[in-house]
């Protein structure tokens, strides 16, 4: 009886370590300088569940059902009311994925070389009118971001974590925040225009109050997010997650001296609140 008992609990154990095995995304993270422009936070469930599936599959063309995308994002049936709305989010969806991305790429820190890039082909297919399944192979310029990335650079999350969290913003926070856990220093210094390109800031913010703008309506909300407790009412991460900025003193014509934002320091400190801790 107690073998019964142990081996009951060995299966229970594996099946949920499966579980939450297919539930992992994992990219290079020379994924996280591609600024993904004017994406919904929908649009980014979408897209990662996508990274997820062509991972490590070269440029194999790629065959998902529409039903299973929506049952790994929404496993519980009560984020998404609405399904025509939503097949009309992943339709709109595809035909973004096949126009450019703009991708941001720092070199020694000190130059910003911009260039456009597709991540992938996708063609949708119907049945009686209702999207039924998607093909996506990736491009030949995107293979780097998503087979045989070595360890050093791996990026890994889970999907329906990250699909709980509310806003877009907070979701390009998080993939930084990601990678920046598995880095040996924990911390990240990044120039203001990536970070800025990254974060997706409206345009209309980038005047001479951008600073202020770019904490109170993206880096502070994101923070207070991503600091908080996860769908599962965990803590999202072990550490607290915090952003600095650097600032460069300029004097102008005028002799008037000016504190301008060059780049940002994100890294994680140690949580004094014991509400940080993870659940073991």
């Amino acid at each position: 009886m107690q073998l019964n008992r142990d081996l009951n609990l060995i299966s229970k154990t594996n099946c949920k370590s499966k579980a939450k095995s297919k539930d992992i995304v994992n990219f290079s993270s020379l994924f996280n300088q591609v600024a993904l422009k004017n994406f919904t936070k929908i649009d980014m469930d979408i897209l990662f569940f996508i990274v997820k599936k062509v991972y490590n599959k070269n440029k194999k063309l790629i065959k998902f059902e529409i039903n299973e995308l929506i049952n790994l994002i929404d496993s519980n049936g009560t984020r998404f009311k609405n399904k025509i709305r939503l097949l009309e989010n992943i339709e709109s969806f595809c035909e973004k994925l096949q126009t450019s991305f703009i991708k941001n790429y720092v070199i020694n820190g000190k130059t910003t070389d911009l260039y456009r890039i597709t991540l992938f082909n996708v063609s949708s297919h119907y049945e009686n009118g209702i999207l039924k399944f998607i093909n996506v192979k990736i491009t030949p310029e995107a293979v780097k971001f998503f087979n045989n990335v070595n360890e050093y650079n791996l990026v890994a999350f889970s999907l329906e974590e990250f699909s709980f969290i509310s806003s877009k913003h907070s979701k390009n926070l998080y993939r930084i925040a990601k990678q920046i856990e598995r880095s040996k220093s924990k911390s990240w210094v990044v120039n203001s225009f990536l970070l800025e390109n990254i974060m997706d800031i409206k345009e209309s913010h980038k005047n001479k109050y951008k600073a202020t703008k770019v904490q109170n309506f993206y880096l502070s909300p994101a923070l207070k997010e991503l600091n908080g407790k996860n769908y599962l009412g965990n803590p999202y991460f072990r550490d607290k997650l915090i952003c600095e900025t650097i600032k460069e003193n300029k004097v102008t014509t005028n002799n008037k001296v000016t504190h301008n934002v060059v780049a940002y320091k994100l890294s994680f400190i140690e949580a004094d609140n014991e509400e940080f801790k993870l659940k073991e």
